[in-house]
């Protein structure tokens, strides 16, 4: 199985401005979840999305984002 981490970018409203696939790949959930938790530790906020099941990250420009795993 090979996962993928794809961030999502937003407008100001919340919409999908655009999508890309991180690089690189992970074999299993557990490695996914650990790169990807790497990834949103460098912006300066940064967290975990229950009503969406994703990762979120704020950078310093105000750009909000979200991450997601899957399938290619």
């Amino acid at each position: 199985m090979m996962l993928f981490i794809t961030r999502i970018t937003l407008d100001e409203q919340g919409h999908l401005q655009k999508r890309t696939r991180l690089p690189g790949f992970s074999r299993s959930v557990e490695d996914a979840r650990q790169k990807l938790k790497n990834e949103v530790s460098v912006y300066p906020k940064h967290g975990f999305d229950v009503e969406h099941a994703c990762w979120w990250a704020i950078d310093a420009s105000g750009t909000t984002y979200r991450f997601v795993i899957g399938e290619p």
